[in-house]
Order: C-alpha cells, then sequence, then structure tokens
C-alpha cells in the first residue's frame, strides 16, 4: 500500500501489486505525487487527497527517501506533525501517552531521526498497510546496530517506567497481545498454542510462547515475562538468532527452544 506510492514517486523497483499484473491497480498510485516538491506542511496539506495528519506524516516520509531533499527540515517536520498526532489529552489511550513520552525523549536525546529510520523500513513491510501500522512498526525496534536496539529499548522502558502504573499494565497488556497475535501467526500446533493463551489471559505482563524441548523432544507453550523476552530478543540479534535458550519446566534442563517473533 504504502510502499506502492514510493514505487511510483521514486521509480523504485517496482514491487508486488505495482504492476497491475492481475489486473487491478492498487489505489495508492491514484494519490497525486506532490510530495516531491512541497516544503512545507501546509503545502503538503492542500495538495493531499486526505488532509489528515496520518496523511500528512506519510507524505514526508515518501520525500524523505529522495536524496536531493532537505533532511533536517524533513526530521522537523515529521516530528511537528507525529507530536500533534499524539498530543496527551483526557480521552488519550494508554499508548498515545506512552508514545508521546517516548518520541520526546527521543528528540531531547538528538536521537529522533533513528525512529524515522524504522518508519521508512516499516513502509516495506508486508504488514504495514496504513499509518497507524507505521506507528505500531517502531516498538519492534528493528535496528540493525545491536547497540541501536538495547539503547532504545532501554529507552522504552525507561519511559515506561514513568507512567501511573494502570498505564502500565495497559501497554504491557497491548504488547503482549501483540506478540501472542504474531506468535499464532506461525504456531505448529495452533490448538494447545490457543488453549495456552486462554490460561494466560490475566497475565498482562507475561507473554504465551511456543517453544521445543531437545531433551524431552516435545513442543511446550510457557509464559514469559514480557520485559525479559523483549532484552533478551534484543540481545539475541547479537548472535543472529531467531530462537531464544532457556531451562525446560518438564526436566529442568537447559534444553528449551524458544521461537522469537
Amino acid at each position: 500500500m504504502i510502499r506502492h506510492v514510493i514505487c511510483g514517486i521514486l521509480k523504485f523497483r517496482r514491487c508486488d501489486g505495482c504492476d497491475g499484473s492481475d489486473g487491478s491497480r492498487d489505489s495508492a498510485h491514484d494519490v497525486k505525487v506532490v510530495t516531491a516538491t512541497a516544503t512545507s506542511r501546509e503545502e503538503i496539506s492542500s495538495n493531499s487527497i486526505d488532509k489528515g495528519q496520518g496523511t500528512i506524516a506519510e507524505a514526508w516520509l515518501i520525500k524523505s527517501f529522495d536524496e536531493s531533499s532537505d533532511e533536517e527540515l524533513i526530521q522537523n517536520e515529521i516530528h511537528a506533525i507525529v507530536s500533534e498526532i499524539f498530543t496527551i489529552r483526557e480521552q488519550s489511550s494508554a499508548f498515545n501517552i506512552l508514545f508521546s513520552k517516548f518520541i520526546k525523549k527521543c528528540n531531547e536525546r538528538k536521537d529522533f531521526g533513528s525512529v524515522i529510520v524504522l518508519f521508512r523500513q516499516g513502509i516495506f513491510d508486508d504488514n504495514v498497510i496504513k499509518i497507524s501500522d507505521l506507528f505500531n512498526y517502531v516498538w519492534r525496534f528493528d535496528f540493525e546496530d545491536l547497540q541501536t536496539r538495547i539503547r532504545f529499548n532501554n529507552l522504552f522502558f525507561e519511559t515506561l517506567s514513568e507512567l501511573d502504573f494502570e498505564t502500565q499494565e495497559l501497554v504491557l497488556y497491548a504488547l503482549k497481545l501483540d506478540s501472542e497475535r504474531r506468535m499464532k501467526a506461525v504456531a505448529d500446533n495452533f490448538e494447545k498454542f490457543e488453549q495456552a493463551r486462554f490460561m494466560s489471559r490475566a497475565d498482562y505482563n507475561k507473554v504465551v510462547l511456543e517453544s521445543v524441548c531437545r531433551n524431552c523432544d516435545m513442543p511446550m507453550y510457557i509464559g514469559v515475562d514480557l520485559r525479559d523476552y523483549r532484552k533478551s530478543v534484543v540481545d539475541s540479534y547479537s548472535e543472529q538468532t531467531k530462537f531464544l535458550s532457556g531451562k525446560c519446566p518438564e526436566c529442568n534442563k537447559d534444553s528449551l527452544i524458544v521461537r522469537i517473533v
């Protein structure tokens, strides 16, 4: 969706769905290409089909792929728009509050440019269809550099710890559901995973994961502390592995392999 627009604007390699080979044409191609020359939020807003803040942010992200564009201007504009989108109001969701404070910290520490890197990566993720998906993508902290991953994960938990207890619970529960949704998509035994997930539904700070014990030679479904899991996932990238290791609850040996999602 979003990436199809970029393919058309910047003449990248055409992605699946761009060439209309199936007889269809993605509606994203009908967007009027004004983002390559616009220089202000007002100019983009007046020329975009959707004048909402999300579309404006998307337009600036598309423009950021142009190597001749003003990087500092784009970064400032995207930060201003994202800050407006996530302004904390009386009815703001827990994630809106978290994102607002997180973005503020990133900007104060001169690291908002790294968030834009994640936005750009997310555009080419198959699961990112609309602008709200792009914001959710950020929480994966899918940086190539391990130290950047660790730094942002620490910043995430620092921001989370500063929220009130109820808001922390809601954020952790949302992360739990997101991780379990992705685990569900790759689980070998969907029925057993669903049963384990149901039994752990009240543990907002634990994520249910599919694993296998090499010693017992059987699959297992375990609840892992969400904070520990996120840290372990970040650390695992230093070894370039897609699995975590742990102790089997049945045989009590260090023979458990946990899939990363």
